[in-house]
Parts: C-alpha cells; sequence; structure tokens
C-alpha cells in the first residue's frame, strides 16, 4: 500500500499545485499549456494501480496465474474442485 500511496501523491501533486496558483495568474496561455500534463498524470495513475498491484499483491498475482495457465474451466460456477482441461 506503500507504494500505491507514494505514486498517488507524486502524480496528484502537480495538479493540486496548480490549483494553489492564483486565479489571475492561471487564466494566461502558458497557465493553460500547464494543466494538460497535470491531468494527464493523474490518469497516468489510474492506469498505474492494476500494475502495481498485479507486481506487489501476491493474491492478485496467484489469481493472475491461474488466470492465464487455466484460462478454460469445464466447471460449475463456484466448483471448489475446479480444474483445468485443456482442449
Amino acid at each position: 500500500m506503500l507504494i500505491v500511496t507514494v505514486v498517488f501523491i507524486v502524480c496528484f501533486l502537480p495538479n493540486y499545485i496548480f490549483f494553489l496558483v492564483p486565479v489571475g495568474l492561471r487564466r494566461s496561455s502558458s497557465w493553460q499549456l500547464a494543466l494538460d500534463p497535470t491531468v494527464f498524470v493523474i490518469y497516468l495513475n489510474v492506469c498505474l494501480n492494476p500494475f502495481i498491484y498485479a507486481l506487489k499483491h501476491e493474491g492478485v498475482k496467484s489469481q493472475l496465474a491461474r488466470l492465464f495457465v487455466c484460462p478454460k474451466l469445464t466447471t460449475q460456477v463456484g466448483d471448489a474442485a475446479a480444474t483445468c482441461h485443456w482442449s
């Protein structure tokens, strides 16, 4: 969770700093151009979270490994004895 928190702070901080600048200064065209990269970095954070969890969280790792190793289960949903059957 520490990595997720640090990445969140790094990605959101530029945008928060941008909005601390007085409104009068933000109306110039150079400040408007500075807004787009800060918003892009926020969206980047949303895209990075699944990869962080996939790399660091053991539960996510095991579920992803199960999905990629055993992509097609032939048993009913909720069956505890689900095994892989290759066709």
